[in-house]
């Protein structure tokens, strides 16, 4: 399960259209509630993954710092995820990437 776990973290992370794949494969594995954990756990590390990989980006990136604080959208939300980032991560574990087709 850690395995699974692990894996399916950096599919989410990365957007990876694979992630569907073991989203529906985890109860053939696992049986169902075992299962929603796996996924549940692999969709908050994954979130909290791609919040951190995002932010490292975006902070060593002065052109990408200067973009965010001259658009206005995304200077609000900067400063919310600043203000409130486990919030963001959280909203994100939710709601991940969508499907690539």
């Amino acid at each position: 399960m850690p395995v699974y776990v692990g894996i399916h973290t950096i599919t989410l992370a990365f957007c990876l259209p694979y992630a569907v794949f073991f989203e529906a494969g985890a109860s053939l594995l696992f049986g169902f509630l075992p299962a929603v954990l796996c996924v549940f756990s692999a969709k908050l590390l994954g979130a909290s993954l791609s919040f951190w990989i995002g932010r490292l980006v975006f902070r060593s990136s002065s052109s990408a710092m200067e973009w965010v604080q001259s658009n206005k959208y995304f200077h609000l939300l900067s400063r919310g995820v600043e203000r409130d980032g486990w919030k963001f991560v959280f909203l994100h574990a939710s709601h991940p990437c969508p499907p690539m087709l």
